[in-house]
């Protein structure tokens, strides 16, 4: 069974393990202190932040548009 929240830890490590991009925890705990990803959806519950699974989409997204990942590859158009 899947873990349904992650820490800011562990979600650093698996977007790690899904883009190959490394995210030290650090960058996602500032974004969430900037208010550039959603405080409400991933609360802090006694020491830790709580961190929906289904969440990584949007952290992932938001760390594309701040440039602080490359990218996502377009898959190639297939030829004619």
């Amino acid at each position: 069974m899947q873990k349904q929240e992650l820490t800011v830890g562990e979600a650093a490590s698996h977007i790690e393990a899904t883009t190959g991009e490394t995210v030290p925890p650090h960058v996602l705990s500032r974004l969430f202190y900037k208010r550039q990803l959603d405080h409400r959806v991933c609360p802090i519950v006694g020491r830790a932040r709580l961190i929906p699974v289904d969440y990584l989409p949007e952290i992932e997204a938001t760390l594309r548009e701040r440039r602080i990942l490359p990218p996502a590859e377009k898959p190639e158009a297939a030829p004619y």
